[in-house]
């Protein structure tokens, strides 16, 4: 790679930054090995581009890195795209399964479904604006500030609901108030 009096030198004619030809060359590497290959680029906003693509952004990262432009790299794998959308809706909508499960039994990734479900029409259980609400003496409680109260954690209350399909969100916090032992 020629004669340079400097790692300065060396750094302008490559345009690879000073810094990372001496952490190579720290590392062990000789000169003409610590300029034969470029470093990682990296490019702004993958994170909000693959949310709004509903792709995971490691995805992305890794299909940059094997050389595939951000647009085709945004686009989701031929796996998702060939899903059997009747089972999905099946699942989700009859057996009320949640998206994790869901993706465990499809093999495909969970960051997709809810786009995938969105596409195709599929409704899911999945609505963050539609908070259950639960009576208590009287008074209205949210799952959280209910828990809170009685010093359980959300997930045991949330397993039991989910356990017990045929009942609603309100006898189900009844059954596991008395299941508790709470008066």
């Amino acid at each position: 790679m020629g004669d340079y009096k400097n790692i300065a030198l060396l750094s302008a004619s490559t345009g690879i930054h000073k810094s990372t030809i001496c952490s190579r060359i720290t590392k062990g590497m000789s000169k003409d090995e610590a300029i034969s290959f470029k470093p990682s680029t990296y490019t702004k906003g993958i994170q909000l581009a693959a949310d709004l693509a509903g792709v995971s952004k490691h995805m992305v990262m890794a299909r940059i890195k094997e050389g595939v432009p951000l647009e085709k790299a945004l686009k989701n794998p031929k796996p998702m795209q060939y899903l059997d959308v009747e089972k999905i809706r099946h699942l989700v909508e009859v057996d009320k399964l949640s998206l994790n499960r869901v993706a465990y039994i499809m093999g495909c990734g969970r960051s997709y479904l809810p786009k995938f479900c969105e596409k195709h029409g599929i409704k899911t259980n999945i609505n963050p604006l539609d908070k259950v609400i639960f009576i208590d003496d009287g008074i209205e409680y949210t799952q959280l500030k209910l828990c809170k109260k009685y010093g359980w954690t959300s997930q045991a209350l949330i397993s039991w609901r989910h356990n017990r399909p045929e009942l609603t969100h309100q006898e189900a916090f009844e059954a596991y108030k008395k299941h508790k032992g709470v008066e």
